[in-house]
């Protein structure tokens, strides 16, 4: 692909996923002026400290959407359309080497660590096991904004695109109410995740006729 044609291509998706990028560009610069301003502490505390029924028998569940989940639909996916799927499984495996490699060399301690280094009590939730390391940057966060802005890239509906937006939001912010992560750690995630799926996707998005089928599709042809 020609340099010239790359870059057309990128700036044409953030054009069209204005629904989806506009409201992350917002959201993520606020949580930075917060990182910003206050102390890590003082900033988990504020929400753990406002603990809701909703919330805990709800972000257990949701926090599970940054796990196998994306690989789930994107298996299911390469039975319709292979480029599609390809994107958005290219997009999860890069992702997840990219925050392997960062938890590895920061090692940073999670709030549970932290908390009790500073003889702090933190809220839990019956059930949910806390990690103590490789806390930055979130894992978890970073694959569900990557499947996520993914599918919103794929889609043309602008409603859809905001809702998958607000589902990485919320897979975000569980891995902060579950004590899991740090605010500057999800923050990170999210960044790294829409980076990644923006630069993949011109590769991805060609008018090219290859992957256009899905694995049925092939296989009942070559039945035929």
């Amino acid at each position: 692909m020609k340099t010239k044609t790359y870059f057309q291509q990128l700036v044409t998706s953030l054009k069209v996923n204005k629904f989806y990028l506009l409201p992350y560009l917002i959201v993520w610069l606020m949580g930075l002026l917060v990182v910003l301003l206050y102390d890590k502490i003082d900033i988990h505390q504020f929400t753990n400290q406002r603990p809701c029924g909703i919330g805990d028998s709800l972000f257990p569940y949701i926090t599970k959407l940054g796990e196998t989940f994306p690989f789930i639909v994107g298996g299911i996916l390469l039975l319709f359309h292979l480029r599609k799927a390809l994107f958005v499984l290219s997009v999860q495996v890069v992702g997840a080497i990219v925050v392997y490699t960062l938890k590895n060399l920061f090692r940073a301690p999670r709030p549970r660590i932290v908390f009790q280094e500073l003889g702090l009590d933190l809220h839990t939730i019956d059930g949910v096991r806390l990690h103590a390391w490789n806390s930055f940057p979130s894992g978890h966060t970073m694959a569900a904004f990557a499947f996520f802005l993914s599918l919103a890239l794929i889609v043309k509906n602008q409603l859809l695109k905001f809702f998958f937006f607000a589902m990485s939001l919320l897979v975000g912010f569980s891995r902060i109410y579950l004590n899991q992560h740090f605010l500057e750690d999800t923050l990170a995630g999210s960044l790294l995740a829409v980076v990644i799926a923006l630069t993949m996707y011109p590769f991805f998005n060609t008018q090219q006729t290859w992957g256009n089928k899905g694995l049925m599709s092939l296989a009942n042809k070559s039945t035929k």
